[in-house]
């Protein structure tokens, strides 16, 4: 069953360069990209989750958030719609097949400078 009370724990967080904030105080920063999982995008389409801080909500949709009071039932959708950029893959973008082939590439040429390539771990016997 689906825990409504479960906190939102961003995956990931990336300044966008796209946009800036301004502060009360006149400074200007970058916006950030928060990163969530599919389950918690869900969570938030469905009016479980406040999209403006996250915060989880005890029925979906209600009247304000109980933290923020941002207008949940009034203004949720087009909030989301406005802020969610649609799925982002998250991590490298090279496979694993590509990093090993990089490794022995780089090892080949350590071996052609005439320098001695060893290995960095050493595990000792138990036996």
């Amino acid at each position: 069953m689906l825990d409504s009370r479960r906190p939102v724990i961003p995956i990931g967080v990336e300044e966008d360069e796209d946009y800036v904030v301004v502060h009360r105080n006149g400074t200007f920063r970058n916006a950030a990209n928060i990163i969530l999982r599919e389950e918690d995008v869900g969570r938030i389409r469905a009016g479980y989750v406040c999209a403006n801080c996250l915060e989880a909500q005890d029925a979906p949709f209600p009247k304000e958030c109980w933290v923020c009071k941002f207008p949940m039932a009034d203004q949720q959708a087009e909030y989301l719609a406005k802020a969610y950029r649609g799925n982002v893959r998250t991590g490298p973008s090279s496979s694993l097949e590509d990093e090993l082939a990089a490794l022995d590439e780089l090892e080949e040429r350590e071996r052609m400078k005439g320098r001695i390539v060893t290995p960095q771990i050493i595990v000792p016997r138990l036996w």
